[in-house]
């Protein structure tokens, strides 16, 4: 009621910068702003009882190609929508020096794409791809995620996150 608002203002908070200042925890994202449906847990978090048979298969694909029973062209077909996102993260990792934008520090395990493969699966989601959990750091298995694009827009260094009376948006 109004005069309930008299006595007890509604608390107003923003906070400036990426989701991760409010992720206290990775899986479920930004203070309860991103939804479990919206991320996967960071690669590296992900234990093999968690797996999905889908990444599985994926792991056991990029090992076929290791022992030559599998070509990276083969590979690349396979899996076209994770390729695709791998290949645009090594791009990205390039920078762009004209516009001042520095390159991003990608983790030799993620070089190759069957390495990116086996620790990251295939994407879950054909609207999702990869996210940095820091936007600021590198592009390894303890900063990256599957993430929609929603999860994303959060998790970005000028997104401003409002609280008021206690819920964030």
């Amino acid at each position: 009621t109004p005069r309930d608002n008299e006595r007890n203002p509604p608390k107003l908070r923003l906070i400036h910068g990426a989701g991760r200042l409010l992720n206290s925890d990775p899986i479920s994202g930004a203070a309860g702003l991103t939804s479990p449906k919206e991320v996967t847990p960071s690669f590296s978090e992900i234990g093999k009882s968690e797996m999905s048979s889908e990444h599985r298969q994926a792991i056991d694909d990029a090992d076929q190609l290791i022992v030559g029973l599998l070509t990276a062209t083969e590979l690349r077909k396979k899996y076209p929508t994770t390729y695709k996102n791998w290949d645009d993260m090594k791009q990205r990792c390039k920078g762009d020096p004209k516009r001042g934008i520095p390159p991003i520090v990608l983790d030799p395990s993620f070089k190759t794409f069957a390495g990116f493969l086996r620790i990251s699966g295939p994407r879950p989601d054909p609207t999702w791809s990869i996210d940095r959990i820091d936007p600021t750091g590198p592009y390894s298995a303890e900063n990256c995620r599957w993430a929609s694009k929603k999860a994303q827009a959060r998790n970005k260094t000028n997104t401003v996150f409002m609280t008021y009376n206690g819920i964030a948006k």
